[in-house]
């Protein structure tokens, strides 16, 4: 008697805890990073959301092979996304608002623009080693 009266106990506890669990909806954000002028797919680049009103870092992460990201329990509030990877301008999405409206958030394709810099002249120099040790001898470089 006892023991049905604790299972039962035990079932009602594990209810109420999925039922709140369920009940605290958080919010998320997906995108596609893609190159602006060739259309191809960036991965790796760095994605993070920072806090609108102080601008600290909440979470962050990195889209994967096909430039995908996303980010998922993320607490109501004003954010803006900064998206950075190298040769390419920082991207930053300014407004991104999460209220009861809106609960999860598609960006759809982020177009990076390229760095371009040309430039003038570019002198490569070396110098050769003076003395190259190998397995069995040691040769001496006379220029």
């Amino acid at each position: 008697m006892k023991q049905s009266k604790l299972k039962q106990l035990i079932i009602a506890m594990l209810l109420v805890t999925n039922i709140l669990s369920a009940s605290d909806t958080k919010w998320q954000i997906t995108g596609k990073i893609i190159e602006d002028k060739t259309e191809d797919v960036v991965p790796y680049a760095t994605v993070a959301i920072y806090n609108k009103s102080d601008s600290s870092i909440v979470t962050g992460t990195i889209s994967d092979d096909n430039g995908l990201f996303i980010f998922e329990k993320i607490s109501p509030g004003d954010y803006y996304l900064k998206i950075s990877f190298m040769g390419f301008k920082e991207q930053i999405i300014d407004p991104i608002v999460f209220n009861n409206s809106t609960k999860n958030i598609d960006l759809g394709t982020i177009y990076l623009k390229p760095i371009l810099e040309a430039l003038s002249e570019v002198v490569v120099t070396s110098k050769r080693k003076a003395i190259k040790n190998t397995i069995d001898r040691q040769v001496l470089s006379v220029s």
